[in-house]
């Protein structure tokens, strides 16, 4: 059986597990586009601390 859940906003704190969903989403997995479209589109996991 399923387990309720709730949506809220992204925080703070969650950037750098989303941007690991993204560059995963991106680069992992079956895709049409070539391994260097994908690179080019996501080099890398983007992190808080690569925020400005």
């Amino acid at each position: 059986m399923s387990q309720p859940f709730t949506l809220r906003f992204a925080r703070l704190e969650d950037h750098d597990a989303l941007g690991m969903v993204m560059f995963r989403a991106v680069r992992e997995g079956d895709s049409p586009y070539s391994e260097a479209q994908r690179a080019a589109w996501m080099p890398k996991a983007k992190s808080r601390s690569g925020m400005v």
